[in-house]
């Protein structure tokens, strides 16, 4: 796949969760900035979703992006199975 340059691949990671989280879980990701427990109906998965841009985006570009790592590298925006914007919000984090 040829990058498009459009950045979308840096501008938050997310981590997979194996079940569906608990109340305590979601509370606990609640109190984290910018942390968000997700659920992607697409994929029937849910997430902690990190919106947090990477440390090496630099004006809309990856800075490293001869050398990044091979998450980075299988990302592809234009493929459907990998989330867009999730279909449900758990839980946003109090501390925005």
């Amino acid at each position: 796949m040829n990058c498009k340059k459009c950045g979308k691949c840096c501008r938050y990671f997310i981590t997979w969760l194996e079940e569906k989280p608990t109340d305590d879980f979601i509370r606990w990701v609640s109190y984290h900035k910018k942390a968000h427990v997700v659920f992607y109906s697409k994929l029937q998965r849910y997430a902690v979703r990190i919106d947090i841009p990477c440390s090496k985006l630099r004006n809309g570009l990856c800075s490293i992006y001869e050398s990044r790592p091979q998450d980075c590298r299988d990302y592809n925006c234009e493929d459907s199975r990998y989330p867009k914007p999730f279909t449900e919000v758990i839980l946003k984090s109090e501390n925005k």
